[in-house]
Order: structure tokens, then sequence, then C-alpha cells
């Protein structure tokens, strides 16, 4: 995990302000504080709450996604592997997602970043098809201006759609 955190930090200016979403244990948390960064950190179990504060040495924030009143308050959101927990129907029902620019969604920055990158790397836990329904357009079409792209993925508790994601594949090639 070290690894997806050294890249994370590097966005991150050394005394930024880091948000772990679906903090879990607080192992991430832990790292993050480590380095010197100031943590907010939330979970939806009380349990984890209970372990990451320990943890940490802070208070963790008995929070689900649905409940986030945050805006512009950090240089960073780390969600690794909570989104796992939230429904696709949650998540889009929203309209919202973890994000610093006010009046635009998660969907949308990620969208706009397609249209004018050179490059792009997605690096996540599962693909499912309506997820992937919501970006095919933008990634073709990056892929059809020449940007080199890849996307990383696992076959984890077979939580990947994997004929839709061969189905992708076959029409664009990263």
């Amino acid at each position: 995990m070290s690894l997806w955190r050294d890249k994370f930090e590097a966005y991150i200016s050394k005394s930024g302000r880091i948000l772990d979403a679906g903090c879990g244990s607080g192992r991430d948390s832990h790292a993050f504080k480590q380095h010197g960064y100031s943590v907010v950190a939330f979970d939806a179990s009380t349990e984890m709450c209970r372990m990451a504060s320990k943890l940490i040495r802070q208070k963790v924030l008995l929070m689900r996604f649905d409940g986030m009143d945050f805006e512009d308050e950090f240089d960073g959101v780390w969600a690794c592997s909570s989104l796992l927990h939230v429904s696709y129907e949650d998540l889009i029902m929203s309209n919202q997602f973890l994000t610093n620019y006010t009046g635009t969604t998660f969907l949308d920055k990620i969208k706009d970043n397609l249209r004018h990158c050179t490059s792009f790397d997605f690096s996540v836990s599962f693909i499912k098809k309506a997820g992937l329904v919501l970006l095919y357009k933008d990634i073709e079409a990056a892929v059809e201006r020449g940007c080199k792209g890849r996307i990383i993925t696992s076959t984890y508790q077979n939580f990947t759609d994997m004929h839709c994601w061969e189905d992708a594949s076959d029409r664009v090639h990263l």
C-alpha cells in the first residue's frame, strides 16, 4: 500500500490536509500523520472508528459518505478500498462525490481531465459495468486522439464485471 500512498502524497503539499474517507482501522491515516500531514478521518463503523482513533490518537468521525458536509477543506482525499462498501445507487443518486471543486461532481472532473490529458492511469479495486458506462465515451475519445492509458484492476472477490470489461477492451486498446 505504501506505493499508492507515495504516489498520492506526491500531489499533496508537505503540510497538507488529507481526508481519509472510510478509514477502516486507520492504517493509512497513521502513515499520513507519520509523514507530517494533518488528517481528518471518518468511517461508518463504530468499531473501526474506535480502532482507528486508538491507532492515530485522535477522534475519528462516525459518518457515512452521504453524511459528508466538507467543502474546499482538504488538499487531498484518500478513499482506499472504502467505496467497496457503498452501493452504486448511493453514489450516483447523491450526484456529489469527494471533490474540492465547488459546483461540480467528481465524475465531471474525471471526464474533464480525460478531455485534456495526454495520458491517464486508473487503479481501481474492481470495475462494474455501471461505472465503466459512465466513462466509456470519454476514455474512447481520449484514446482516439492519441492519449495513452492504463486501467489496472483485479478480480478480488469476483467484484469485477469481466464481461463488460472484455466488451470495452475490444473496442478501445489501452
